[in-house]
């Protein structure tokens, strides 16, 4: 009997152990949802392709563009305290380019479909 009830106290603190680790690391993959907090973002109006590089390196994340989509065009520039899919889509504003997250921390920007 009193073996019984170590085993199941044993049982429960194992139980008890799991769930916390699992909290735990489960965290971090909410926390790092790119649309879920905001952050301070600075990038001056400029060329789009280096206001790219400066916002993927203010969100960190990866960017995949295709360059010849971005020649000539101007970015407008954000400053503030955004998340990044509105700093993105400030960023973006009246050019022609559209974004998609396609990963936790990839993003990637392209010319709009003509059919949307």
């Amino acid at each position: 009997m009193h073996a019984e009830r170590v085993y199941d106290r044993g049982l429960k603190c194992l139980r008890v152990l799991l769930s916390a680790l699992l909290a735990v690391s489960a965290t971090p993959l909410f926390a790092n949802s790119l649309g879920d907090h905001r952050m301070s973002f600075n990038i001056p109006v400029q060329a789009m392709d280096t206001a790219l590089v400066a916002f993927a390196g203010q969100a960190h994340v990866q960017l995949v563009v295709a360059t010849n989509a971005l020649k000539g065009l101007p970015a407008s520039g954000v400053a503030g305290d955004y998340d990044p899919p509105t700093a993105l889509t400030i960023l973006l504003r009246d050019t022609g380019l559209e974004f998609q997250f396609t990963g936790p921390e990839t993003v990637t920007v392209r010319p709009k479909s003509s059919t949307k």
